[in-house]
C-alpha cells in the first residue's frame, strides 16, 4: 500500500498517475516495474481501454474516488466508446473492468482490433509549459495520447514526444519533473504540421476526442447517427461534379480534407483491406456501426465541433432506432430513444446537481426537462415492462421461426407455428413482422375486384326478378 497518494488531475492517464504515485513516495517504487507489477498491466499494452482500473483504485486507495466506475470514466479510455456503443454493451464493459474482469470488453464492445492509444505518451508543450508552472511538473493528458490527435484541442500546436535516453524515464510513462526536460525543440519528436482544411479537421478531431473523453458528446444509436450525417450532408452545398448517392457523395468530401497517410494511421486506408470504402458502407449502414474512430471521424469532417453536433444530435433523441440488414433477415436497430435516455437521467438526477448532470450526458437543459416530462408513471412503466417481456419473447420465437424456413418462412406458416405469437407481434409492433415476414406479392385481391362481383350479383338478381 503506498503511503502517499498523489490527487488526479484533469484528463490525467493513468500512466502518468502511477508515475505521479512513483514520484510522491520518494521513488521507493521503480518506474519500470514496481508499478505496473502493482497495477496489474504492462505499459506498452494497447488494451489500454481499461488501464487496470481495478488495480489502481485499490492500490491508490480510491485516489479520491468513491467507486472504480469514478476513476475509469475520468482517466481510462473506455469512455471514447460511450457516444457510439449500445448502452447496455457499454454498461457491462464497464462494470466488467471496474470489477477486474476487463479481459472481454473488445467482444462485449464488439470493437475491431484497431490499435486507438498510442503506446508512448505524447504532450502538448503549452500544455507541459503551464504545468511546469503551476506545480513544478507536467502530465501527460488521455486525449493527447489517442491515435489520430496530432494537435492540442486546446492550444492548436503539434504534439511532441521527449526523446527520452532510456525508456525507464518518467516522460515514457506520462510525467515531466522538471523544465530541463523540456529542453529544446530538437529533444522531441515533434508531429509534422499541415495547415488549411488538413489542420482544420485534425482539430475537430482532437476536440471531439475531448468532448468523448469528458462526456459532453451526445450518444445516439446507429439508424440514429446515420440519419444525423444524412441529413447534414443534405444540407451542404453541392460540389461541382459530385455524386448524386449520399454514401458516395461522403466519400468524395472525405478524400477531399482529410489527409490519407492520417487515415491509414487510424486504420481506415481508403485504398487498402476491409476498410477500403469505409466511408459509404457507414452511410449506408452496412458496417463499422459502433466503432468510436468512425464516429469521431465522421463527426470532425460534417461539424463545425461538438456544440454543433449536439445541438443538431437532439433533434433525432426521439426518433425510432428503425431496422437494419442482417443476412437474409431484417431486424430492429439498436437505438436510443427518449424513454431509454430518461431512466439513467433520473437516476443521475437523483444523486448529482442538474449541472453535473448536462455535462456528463451532453444534452442541454432544455432537452433534459422534455425527457422528464416525458417519462412514464409507475403503473404505466410495469404495464411497459410486461408487454415488452412477453413481446420479446414471442418475436424470439418467430425469429426462430424465420431462420430454420430461410426462404420459405410465410406469414400462413408462422402462424400454425405458433398463433399466440404471431397474434402478439401483430398486434404490438406490425412493423417488426412486416420486416421479418413481408407480405407477398399476389396474395391479397386486386383493388376493386370485391365491388365488381357485388355489382354483377346485383345486376344478375335485378334481371331474374
Amino acid at each position: 500500500m503506498m503511503a502517499n497518494v498523489p490527487t488526479p488531475l484533469p484528463d490525467q492517464c493513468l500512466d502518468s498517475l502511477a508515475a505521479s504515485a512513483w514520484k510522491d513516495n520518494g521513488g521507493a517504487l521503480t518506474v519500470r516495474s514496481s508499478i505496473w507489477e502493482t497495477l496489474g498491466r504492462a505499459p506498452d499494452d494497447v488494451s489500454a481501454l481499461s488501464g487496470g482500473v481495478r488495480s489502481a483504485y485499490d492500490c491508490l486507495r480510491g485516489a479520491g474516488y468513491g467507486s472504480a466506475v469514478e476513476l475509469l470514466e475520468a482517466h481510462a479510455y473506455l469512455p471514447l466508446f460511450r457516444p457510439f456503443a449500445n448502452p447496455r454493451a457499454y454498461e457491462a464493459a464497464r462494470e466488467s473492468i471496474a470489477s477486474g474482469r476487463d479481459s472481454g470488453i473488445v467482444r462485449i464492445l464488439a470493437a475491431f482490433g484497431t490499435a486507438r492509444i498510442r503506446p508512448a505518451r505524447w504532450y502538448c508543450i503549452e500544455c507541459a509549459k503551464g504545468d511546469l508552472a503551476r506545480s513544478g511538473c507536467a502530465y501527460a493528458r488521455r486525449v493527447h495520447q489517442v491515435v489520430g490527435v496530432d494537435y492540442c484541442p486546446i492550444h492548436e500546436v503539434p504534439l511532441s514526444r521527449p526523446r527520452a535516453e532510456k525508456r525507464a524515464a518518467p516522460s515514457e510513462y506520462g510525467l515531466l519533473l522538471s523544465e530541463a526536460e523540456l529542453g529544446e525543440p530538437t529533444d522531441w519528436t515533434v508531429v509534422g504540421e499541415e495547415s488549411g482544411v488538413e489542420k482544420a479537421v485534425k482539430l475537430r478531431f482532437g476536440r471531439f476526442v475531448a468532448a468523448a473523453l469528458n462526456g459532453s458528446l451526445t450518444p445516439l444509436g446507429p439508424q440514429q447517427r446515420r440519419a444525423l450525417l444524412a441529413a447534414r450532408l443534405e444540407s451542404m452545398p453541392r460540389r461541382p461534379a459530385e455524386p448524386r448517392s449520399l454514401p458516395h457523395r461522403f466519400e468524395t468530401i472525405v478524400a477531399s480534407v482529410a489527409p490519407r497517410d492520417w487515415l491509414a494511421e487510424l486504420g481506415f486506408d481508403p485504398d487498402e483491406g476491409s476498410a477500403t470504402r469505409w466511408p459509404a458502407s457507414f452511410i449506408a449502414g452496412i458496417s463499422f456501426q459502433e466503432d468510436p474512430t468512425v464516429g469521431l471521424l465522421c463527426a470532425a469532417i460534417l461539424f463545425d465541433g461538438p456544440d454543433d453536433y449536439n445541438h443538431q444530435a437532439a433533434r433525432f433523441l426521439d426518433r425510432e432506432p428503425g431496422y437494419v440488414k442482417v443476412g437474409s433477415g431484417t431486424f430492429p436497430s439498436r437505438g436510443r430513444s427518449a424513454v431509454v435516455l430518461t431512466l439513467p437521467l433520473m437516476r443521475a438526477l437523483m444523486s448529482r446537481a442538474c449541472e453535473d448532470v448536462v455535462r456528463v450526458s451532453g444534452l442541454g437543459k432544455t432537452v433534459i426537462k422534455q425527457l422528464i416530462e416525458t417519462y412514464p408513471g409507475l403503473s404505466e412503466r410495469r404495464e411497459r415492462v410486461r408487454l415488452r417481456r412477453g413481446l420479446a419473447g414471442y418475436k424470439r420465437i418467430l425469429v426462430r421461426y424465420a431462420r430454420d424456413n430461410a426462404g420459405n418462412a410465410t406469414r400462413i406458416g408462422a402462424r400454425r407455428f405458433d398463433v399466440t405469437a404471431y397474434k402478439w407481434v401483430l398486434a404490438h409492433d406490425p412493423r417488426f413482422l412486416e420486416a421479418l415476414l413481408p407480405r407477398r406479392c399476389g396474395r391479397r385481391p386486386a383493388k376493386g375486384v370485391a365491388s365488381t362481383r357485388l355489382a354483377k350479383r346485383s345486376k344478375r338478381r335485378g334481371r331474374d326478378a
